[in-house]
């Protein structure tokens, strides 16, 4: 088991990962970001334990329109995971699902290349209103592929191209780690590919 912190950059990865708290004793929200999977489907291949996060929410959304409730925090639910609206109090490492955002976004605009302004754009807005929803905390994208199913070959039509447009923009990407998870038949690594210090994540794409 390898705490992320301590985690070395791509080429390095790790099949067992653990997220403690922040040096500091802040705390993390885990943006779970998939590229042809759900949160519900993927949550007991990530193997991370619940000791380390016990927590889970969805960031409300008006276009499309995404409401903070019994039906986009199942899947939280049926993992076992505490269910979180708002910051109320102390609140530990939080996973955050964008499953329901990325639902909602390809029925919305069909789904196809995350290439047009206008879908990359919600997209990015989307993953930045996380840090604003619930400040004060760290930001982990957590970029899951599930190599055991179909996912498109164009950078064009990748839920990556969205994370792209982050990196080369003024801004930067807005998150304090980002890490690629993979999974292949039964197995399954995470390497790290950036952190506020350095990063190898042009190899993402």
């Amino acid at each position: 088991m390898i705490d992320l912190k301590k985690l070395r950059l791509y080429p390095f990865f790790t099949s067992d990962l653990a997220i403690t708290t922040d040096v500091d004793g802040g705390n993390y929200n885990i943006i779970f970001y998939s590229e042809n999977s759900t949160f519900s489907n993927s949550y007991n291949k990530l193997r991370i334990k619940k000791r380390f996060v016990r927590y889970g929410s969805v960031v409300p959304s008006k276009m499309p329109r995404v409401i903070v409730g019994a039906p986009t925090l199942a899947a939280i639910r049926s993992n076992k995971l505490i269910p979180v609206r708002f910051l109320k109090g102390p609140v530990k490492n939080m996973f955050v699902d964008t499953t329901y955002f990325m639902e909602e976004l390809d029925k919305k605009y069909k789904k196809a290349s995350y290439r047009r302004p206008i879908v990359a754009g919600k997209i990015g807005m989307y993953l930045n209103s996380v840090k604003e929803f619930f400040p004060g905390r760290k930001n982990i994208l957590l970029y899951y592929i599930d190599l055991n199913k179909p996912f498109p070959l164009s950078i064009y039509n990748k839920r990556s191209w969205p994370l792209y447009t982050m990196f080369r923009s003024k801004e930067g990407i807005p998150f304090d780690y980002v890490v690629l998870t993979l999974q292949s038949g039964n197995c399954e690594i995470c390497c790290s590919f950036y952190t506020r210090e350095s990063h190898t994540i042009s190899k993402i794409f």
